[in-house]
């Protein structure tokens, strides 16, 4: 049945393991041990700790986050992580880039976190909090036309600890991932948290299949 958390939630969710393999396809691959993982099936959150104002429900066997700015997060002390998400927006709550949602890693605090965001535009964006990154490689803004209403697969991984590589991807199909960044950040670098999702600016958007791998 459907049902809604906020905080910290109780009951049978999230699963932790070891398994090894990877979804294959281009990008930044998904070799490494499964983490932490939740496909939502059993219609609760546990594992999961949300910042800000969220509102989850479990339609479908999936995880719904919206009603303005909202952080849902799992695990602590991930350095080395590849995080992905089977994502579809619903709706954006307005017009720009402000509106967007996606995928955490290295989270902590306030905005010490790195994301990899789907805008209004359906631009591919790449941030640290609400900052966009500055660094050698690829890291602006990428222009795409990514639709509401659309499943798409993301996935970023973030690598090394006095400076930080991160390598963003996403998929139509789950199997073929196109890169799309691939940054280097020698300052200011986060080297450790948490992963989960995040949406922005009152967007609501659905999440499945989240799953964290490390080497």
């Amino acid at each position: 049945g459907k049902g809604s958390t906020g905080g910290t939630s109780a009951g049978t969710g999230a699963t932790a393991g070891t398994t090894t393999g990877g979804t294959g396809g281009k990008g930044t691959g998904g070799s490494g041990s499964v983490a932490f993982s939740d496909n939502f099936d059993d219609g609760n959150a546990t594992g999961w700790t949300n910042d800000g104002r969220c509102a989850w429900t479990f339609p479908n066997g999936t995880c719904w986050g919206g009603g303005g700015s909202c952080r849902s997060r799992a695990g602590s002390t991930w350095t080395d992580l590849t995080v992905q998400v089977k994502m579809r927006v619903m709706s954006f709550g307005g017009t720009g880039s402000s509106y967007r949602a996606g995928i955490v890693a290295r989270g902590g605090r306030g905005r010490e976190y790195y994301s990899f965001l789907v805008d209004q535009a359906g631009d591919l964006q790449l941030r640290r909090g609400t900052s966009t990154l500055s660094g050698s490689g690829t890291c602006p803004t990428i222009g795409g036309s990514l639709a509401t209403m659309t499943w798409y697969w993301l996935r970023m991984q973030v690598s090394g600890s006095g400076s930080a590589r991160i390598v963003t991807s996403y998929s139509t199909d789950g199997t073929s991932f196109m890169q799309v960044h691939d940054c280097t950040l020698t300052s200011s670098v986060i080297t450790s948290g948490n992963a989960g999702v995040i949406t922005g600016g009152a967007t609501v958007a659905e999440f499945d299949d989240f799953e964290v791998r490390t080497p």
